[in-house]
């Protein structure tokens, strides 16, 4: 459980859940009768709340990036919507009272600590996030059902080998990574990590692999080797927003080598099957996989550490080119 308390040892806050995530920050203290005094809700990020459907006032301490207090409002009422803070990062949501209790005052330190407990959301959030994953694996089998069913020389069956394996990986991310606090979460950003994994599921092979096959074939081994070595070497890296993931092997020359392999694996597969049904979805995978990539970025500004990090590696893709 976290705790929150200003820098001058006064208790905030001594029982703190922590809303980080898309599902927990839109539910927030909605369907809740009271909050109960000592408790509070730490939403990530936020600079504006809304009280419309909740049931009770409440106080809000707003938050820069590093803890700072950038606004108090002592007693925001229901169906009513605050002000939007630009320099604010975060809210604290508190009991009536807790403002005046503690003299909690604009540019005072916050300091939270302990383990975050995330906020029950539910099973409706829950079960969503679960079709997403099946529907993910059936259309994967469907696309690796296109590819094998289509391979009828030892050329096809390499090419197909590695687009399937490279897309296994992405799915298995996709399913099983468990959401960073600093991960890309705007509606835009979350809809280009979807895009950039279920559009690669929709490429349809040709009927005969083109001349470029053996070229289209080398670039997809070695995007497939990049893809699996970070994949291995440190899991969590490969799906972004982990400051100390992202300072390792790889990570040391480019920001994005995980990418980097998915996008030599597209442009090797286009090599292979070069139809006009194929250039149109690499070049909207290569856009949702540049925007994805710079969403990530942007995210993860909200993290000095990170923000080293950026400063110290320059280039997205490939070394002194992007």
């Amino acid at each position: 459980m976290l705790s929150a308390r200003l820098d001058d040892g006064t208790v905030l806050c001594p029982r703190l859940s922590a809303a980080h995530t898309h599902w927990t920050r839109m539910k927030g203290l909605l369907g809740t009768s009271s909050l109960a005094a000592g408790e509070g809700l730490w939403i990530v990020p936020c600079n504006q709340v809304h009280m419309y459907l909740m049931r009770y006032a409440i106080d809000l301490v707003f938050l820069d990036e590093n803890l700072r207090v950038v606004e108090v409002i002592d007693n925001q009422p229901i169906s009513t919507i605050s002000e939007k803070y630009k320099q604010a990062h975060s809210v604290i949501e508190l009991p009536l009272g807790s403002v005046a209790r503690s003299g909690v005052a604009k540019g005072q330190q916050v300091v939270i600590e302990g383990v975050a407990e995330p906020l029950r959301i539910g099973a409706f959030p829950v079960i969503g996030t679960w079709l997403g994953g099946l529907a993910m694996i059936v259309l994967f089998a469907l696309f690796a059902y296109r590819h094998f069913g289509s391979a009828t020389t030892a050329a096809q069956w390499a090419v197909a080998l590695a687009i399937v394996a490279q897309a296994a990986l992405l799915v298995l991310l996709f399913v099983t990574q468990r959401r960073s606090q600093v991960a890309a979460d705007a509606p835009l950003d979350r809809a280009n990590g979807v895009a950039a994994t279920v559009l690669p599921l929709l490429l349809i092979p040709a009927s005969a692999l083109s001349s470029y096959w053996l070229l289209g074939l080398t670039l997809q081994v070695v995007g497939l080797g990049l893809v699996v070595l970070v994949f291995l070497t440190r899991p969590r890296a490969a799906g972004g927003g982990d400051t100390e993931a992202a300072s390792f092997g790889l990570y040391n020359r480019i920001r994005n080598p995980m990418y980097l392999g998915c996008v030599l694996g597209y442009l090797g597969y286009l090599a292979a099957y070069p139809s006009w049904f194929n250039i149109v979805f690499v070049a909207l995978i290569l856009v949702a996989i540049i925007a994805r990539a710079v969403g990530m970025e942007r995210a993860v500004l909200r993290d000095p550490m990170h923000r080293a990090y950026l400063a110290r590696v320059r280039w997205r893709f490939v070394p002194r080119v992007y």
